[in-house]
């Protein structure tokens, strides 16, 4: 069987995982999304319920600006 020589996937890097965040392209569509509102920060029993579904939110989320870039 043959190997690839290149991935069929390009390399994630930390600028793809940040393009991605909400406050990155939110501002851009707006217009094209559905309405949404930013809850911070979030209590413990609501971190709870996330962590039950296998959902978490990274460390030093709450500190970031929901206008970062």
């Amino acid at each position: 069987m043959a190997t690839l020589a290149t991935p069929i996937f390009p390399l994630l890097t930390r600028e793809h995982v940040l393009a991605c965040q909400f406050s990155s392209w939110y501002p851009t569509f707006a217009k094209r999304s559905l309405k949404s509102t930013i809850i911070r920060p979030l209590d413990s029993q609501f971190q709870e319920y996330l962590h039950a579904d296998g959902v978490f939110v990274p460390e030093g989320s709450d500190d970031r600006s929901a206008l970062s870039q």
